[in-house]
């Protein structure tokens, strides 16, 4: 869910995780994890080693789909996100590359019972909407200037997180929101973000799972070759 234009904010309203304390560098609050360019910030060194770990199988992952790692980013665990709504998962934040998002219990806590998203079991959603702000930013990172918008954002950051989840909670959420075909791309616009996040999440994955599209549609959005922007600037 945006939180604001494309330019600002851009955040989530609505696998097991192992611990790998192995090969980071503690300086007070933040830790450098393994793979670089990623830090995080957390209550517990266990915490900031979950995320680190989930980072390192994230990244390869997201490259794969054409989203490259260029700057750092900086990752924040906490539930004391500062002035967004109590629905609010988690953030990134373009101008200071940096990943706001809440534990793994606040965010459980904070998940709408009425959501879909109610039913995954905490850690494989917990990963997935990690996952999700990590497409932000790395969207943000290497898209072409004209086409860093909300809807193209948000494109991005749904497939992956859906991609990321386990096929059974998958399938079992796109079955609840079935799409006539074909799909017209410009149904998957901020409107639809704002006004029913479970079903755009769904129609985005069953867009996005097409043998066309997949992985081809991030990169001609990264490269402005196309855009699902409703009312272009």
């Amino acid at each position: 869910m945006t939180k604001a234009d494309c330019r600002a904010i851009f955040g989530v309203g609505v696998g097991s995780m192992a611990v790998f304390m192995a090969g980071m560098v503690v300086a007070s609050e933040r830790v450098a994890c393994a793979r670089p360019s990623f830090s995080v910030e957390a209550d517990t060194p266990v915490i900031s080693g979950m995320v680190c770990d989930l980072v390192d199988r994230a990244v390869p992952f997201l490259e794969a789909c054409h989203l490259e790692v260029r700057m750092p980013v900086h990752i924040v665990v906490s539930d004391d996100l500062g002035g967004v709504p109590d629905g609010c998962l988690g953030y990134f934040e373009c101008d200071r590359s940096e990943i706001r998002i809440r534990t793994v219990e606040g965010m459980a806590r904070a998940v709408s019972d009425a959501s879909m998203f109610s039913t995954i079991d905490k850690a494989p959603y917990f990963e997935s909407v990690v996952v999700h702000e990590m497409a932000h930013a790395l969207f943000e990172q290497s898209a072409c200037e004209r086409t860093k918008c909300a809807e193209n954002h948000e494109y991005v950051a749904h497939a992956m997180q859906m991609a990321w989840l386990p096929v059974a909670d998958r399938e079992r959420l796109v079955a609840t929101f079935p799409v006539e075909y074909p799909i017209d791309p410009l149904r998957l616009n901020a409107f639809m973000v704002a006004l029913a996040p479970d079903r755009y999440a769904a129609t985005v994955w069953q867009h996005f799972s097409l043998p066309e599209n997949g992985c081809a549609v991030v990169g001609r959005l990264l490269a402005g070759e196309q855009s699902l922007q409703l009312m272009p600037e």
